[in-house]
């Protein structure tokens, strides 16, 4: 059974991306990896290593792609969240939530939710291609130029947007250099790979995530209302206070930008 923050269908778009998670290509400068327009100021644009301790976390996860991927191409491949671990340290951060983080999961997950015809149960697709966080993802592969990526991305968007105000369910698109694939295996939340896709874009999923996580024991000390965090659990338009908006930003490791605007997609009807 597919829970509320699973899309039941990908894109052309999404299935690229996957792949280039599964499977990335690390360059090998870290003057070639760079986010030229992160969501916040305080997130890093480029690598604080020095060359040499780049170069050794870049062999640490060539290692650990090949490992993940052992006929040569995406069989199991990366996770969401490994890949994010991948970038945590080939920018020298110090963890994945980490507010320095050039990216983050969740505008990963979005970014591969683009146009989705069917994205999930609570969340909704971005009507367009992020622009700065699709040439970031574009360093992560030789197989694929960011004027294609956004080719293609665009080439879904367009699709949806005619379908949705057209009344006609949409249809995957067909692209000449898109490889077709027997099967598509997409990363579940415990590292694995499933014929059902993954897609964790919304407030809820990430509550609960990072309960699963880390425990409940880091809501003590806090500073936050048990009762508003079930409402925002569990209610469609919760109720919450400042001290809330001020404090679970923090507990999750994103923004309070991020968090609104996380906010606002799961309570927006």
């Amino acid at each position: 059974m597919l829970s509320e923050d699973q899309p039941t269908t990908n894109t052309e778009f999404g299935d690229i991306l996957i792949k280039i998670i599964k499977n990335p290509y690390i360059p090998e400068s870290k003057d070639l990896l760079i986010h030229e327009k992160p969501a916040s100021d305080h997130r890093l644009q480029k690598s604080k290593l020095s060359d040499k301790e780049y170069s050794l976390v870049r062999d640490k996860w060539l290692k650990r792609i090949r490992d993940k991927n052992p006929y040569g191409h995406e069989t199991i491949g990366l996770s969401y969240d490994l890949f994010i671990e991948m970038v945590q340290e080939l920018f020298g951060c110090n963890e994945p939530n980490s507010p320095e983080m050039p990216i983050n999961r969740t505008a990963v997950v979005h970014l591969v939710g683009t146009a989705n015809p069917k994205p999930t149960r609570t969340g909704k697709p971005a009507a367009t291609v992020q622009e700065p966080n699709l040439k970031f993802m574009s360093c992560f592969t030789d197989k694929y130029t960011y004027e294609q990526l956004k080719e293609i991305g665009d080439k879904v968007v367009a699709e949806y947007n005619r379908h949705r105000h057209g009344g006609t369910a949409p249809v995957k698109l067909s692209l000449d250099f898109s490889t077709p694939e027997k099967e598509t295996l997409y990363l579940d939340s415990d590292e694995e790979f499933t014929n059902q896709p993954e897609e964790s874009n919304n407030l809820r999923s990430l509550i609960h995530q990072t309960l699963s996580r880390k425990g409940t024991d880091i809501l003590i000390g806090s500073g936050l209302d048990a009762m508003e965090l079930l409402s925002l659990l569990i209610d469609k338009n919760p109720k919450i206070s400042i001290n809330t908006i001020r404090c679970l930003p923090i507990l999750l490791g994103i923004s309070s930008e991020e968090f609104i605007k996380l906010l606002y997609e799961d309570t927006d009807s």
